[in-house]
């Protein structure tokens, strides 16, 4: 929360009222204190702009790019899948004729088996609560499933990991791949 440049606009903003509003009047300090928190507006407008079109009014996406370093892996495959869609890559293409279930979650599960192999996964081995990061190779051979909720390796004891999340930094990288793939309208 505190890497959040909203977060601090609104902390500027509320200790320039309360510096107007208390009596303590120094016009350069609120002058600097209402340039600061513009600054910061405008700096987390920008990054909220940078969020693909669909997800900028979901709840969900929000609150996973905004707070915390981790976001769900349902949500992070989504994110990626929108955003390979909005820049009509074959990233998104081979999700929608690749995947092996060819409804929603099958193809949330099959961008969640891309971040697999991209980015560290972490989830909870039932039944344990606690966060653990999951091995890269055992990430990159097990199954998702339920739109990138569960990982299901192929150990032959049926070991499953469920709420599976992606460092926020991990999926930004992913993001500029899903991005700056090769379009599908594109003549090879």
């Amino acid at each position: 929360m505190l890497k959040n440049m909203g977060f601090w606009a609104l902390i500027v903003a509320v200790v320039t009222l309360a510096q107007a509003l208390g009596g303590w009047h120094s016009q350069p300090a609120a002058t600097l204190l209402g340039i600061l928190s513009a600054v910061l507006l405008i700096w987390s407008a920008a990054a909220w702009m940078g969020l693909p079109a669909t997800m900028r009014w979901t709840s969900a996406a929000l609150a996973a790019l905004t707070f915390g370093r981790n976001v769900a892996l349902a949500v992070a495959a989504r994110i990626a899948y929108e955003e390979a869609r909005a820049h009509d890559t074959i990233w998104a293409h081979a999700a929608e004729r690749l995947a092996v279930d060819k409804t929603p979650d099958g193809i949330l599960d099959y961008v969640a088996g891309y971040i697999a192999g991209q980015a560290q996964l972490y989830g909870r081995r039932p039944p344990s609560t606690r966060l653990e990061p999951v091995a890269k190779l055992q990430a990159q051979s097990g199954k998702f499933y339920g739109g990138a909720k569960l990982l299901r390796l192929r150990d032959g004891v049926r070991t499953e990991f469920s709420d599976l999340h992606v460092s926020r930094k991990d999926l930004r990288a992913v993001r500029k791949q899903m991005r700056s793939a090769m379009s599908a309208s594109k003549e090879i």
